[in-house]
């Protein structure tokens, strides 16, 4: 009965609520798409697999070969948490400049927004750099 009772507040919280889901949904997919998602998904990759001997046996261990101009899955999560830092930090200074009546809120919002904002930036500038120049 109370497993019923919470699914019916769920469907009605998901109800009231669809477009705020959607549109975070439509965030994280273009989060995904920018940080290179589609390409590290598809690019073709051979996986080779070490044999490492252990007291128990042998273990096949496996890792993708690549150099820097390979799109990998360890790029794609950083690039991922860079771009949502930057839309998080671009949200919280529009709404620390929207709460200038709080004047004691506003300045550390917008400041620590744009913080925000430009470590992600600077971070992304390493990662295309650091791409570019090897």
């Amino acid at each position: 009965m109370r497993f019923r009772k919470r699914l019916t507040k769920f469907r009605i919280w998901m109800i009231e609520h669809k477009t705020m889901i959607a549109f975070i949904a439509l965030l994280v997919f273009l989060l995904f798409l920018s940080g290179g998602g589609l390409y590290a998904i598809t690019e073709e990759r051979h996986i080779w697999a070490v044999p490492i001997v252990t007291a128990l046996g042998t273990v096949y261990r496996f890792y993708w070969p690549g150099s820097l101009m390979l799109q990998t899955p360890s790029e794609l999560i950083v690039t991922f948490i860079a771009y949502l830092g930057a839309f998080a930090g671009l949200y919280i200074t529009y709404r620390g400049l929207k709460r200038t009546y709080k004047e004691e809120v506003a300045p550390i919002m917008t400041i620590l927004g744009a913080l925000l904002v430009i470590v992600s930036i600077i971070v992304l500038y390493v990662l295309v750099y650091s791409k570019i120049t090897s």
